[in-house]
């Protein structure tokens, strides 16, 4: 029997989740720019909804990208210091093939063509291709970053878009997954996964931080 907690603090709206052999028992959520401040409270908020004790665990699963370069950071640190203090086995996924798992995809057993999609800054998307089959998602390419055009040009069979904090629509048809927690949570809970920490030092960034360079020092002008 596992037992999981997961959270997301990778995409535009925060998700906490808590799942028990593949059932859904709790979940809250709160805008991202909010996880600095509310993510604890949200676990502890689902852990007593959930009629459970964070010792009481099988794992802890969190989100290690792409999407918010700042979420990221405080998604993992959390993670790892729960894990650490509590000495609860603990993981990270990647937010794109938590998206291949989403339950908002028709269940089949024959080998389908999955397209994840986070949107990135501007027209430009994070993607990754999976075969699912029955539910377990293999990658078929590592991650990374394409344009609109690149993405009509792929061959697939269903997509499953994350749009960012700007508004934003694929340029192909996508479904509109789940909170990522919520995936995250049931599928860890039926399909536990490898408990390794070491991913929850391996935030996964598709594009550099959205940072000014500075510029050369401005003259000071002399007291007169």
């Amino acid at each position: 029997m596992a037992l999981v907690l997961a959270f997301d603090t990778t995409a535009p709206d925060l998700s906490v989740a808590l799942a028990r052999d593949g059932e859904l028992l709790a979940e809250a959520g709160a805008p991202q720019k909010a996880a600095s401040s509310r993510l604890l409270g949200l676990i502890d908020e689902v852990l007593e909804r959930g009629g459970v004790d964070r010792t009481d665990l099988s794992g802890l699963l969190a989100l290690r990208g792409p999407g918010s370069f700042t979420g990221i950071r405080i998604g993992l640190a959390t993670a790892l210091g729960i894990h650490q203090a509590a000495q609860i086995p603990a993981t990270a996924a990647t937010t794109l093939e938590v998206l291949a798992t989403d339950r908002g995809l028709p269940a089949s057993d024959a080998e389908t063509r999955v397209l994840t999609l986070i949107h990135a800054l501007r027209e430009d998307w994070y993607s990754q291709l999976f075969a699912v089959t029955a539910g377990a998602a293999v990658p078929l390419e590592p991650p990374v970053r394409r344009s609109a055009p690149e993405l009509s040009a792929l061959a697939f069979d269903r997509a499953i878009a994350l749009t960012g904090p700007r508004p934003g629509s694929p340029p192909i048809p996508a479904i509109e997954p789940a909170p990522p927690a919520r995936s995250a949570a049931l599928e860890s809970s039926l399909r536990p996964p490898s408990w390794d920490p070491g991913l929850l030092s391996r935030p996964l960034y598709l594009a550099p931080p959205p940072a000014t360079l500075p510029g050369p020092p401005k003259a000071v002008r002399p007291l007169s």
